[in-house]
């Protein structure tokens, strides 16, 4: 009995983990996705001398393209947490 609750408590732990470090990085995109319909002069003052107007366009479609993926390997971690699941059997 202790045993199990014990390896469910280590699943579950590392399972939410993955989830929350998954769910950060599309947050993050999230964030960035948005950037091109700011204007400049919103953006903080340390970055705005380093910024473009492409460097901010391109950088939002590569984080569309990233939120893509990362919501992938969100779908693909829960399908296989799920599959894994100890208490199936």
């Amino acid at each position: 009995m202790l045993n199990d609750f014990t390896y469910g408590f280590v699943y579950g732990f590392i399972s939410a983990g993955v989830i929350g470090f998954i769910l950060g990085k599309v947050r993050e995109c999230r964030g960035k996705m948005g950037q091109r319909n700011k204007y400049l002069n919103t953006f903080p003052d340390a970055i705005q001398p380093k910024m473009t107007p492409t460097g901010i366009v391109r950088s939002s479609i590569l984080s569309m393209f990233a939120c893509l993926f990362w919501v992938l390997a969100l779908v693909a971690t829960v399908v296989v947490i799920i599959s894994l699941f100890p208490f199936q059997q």
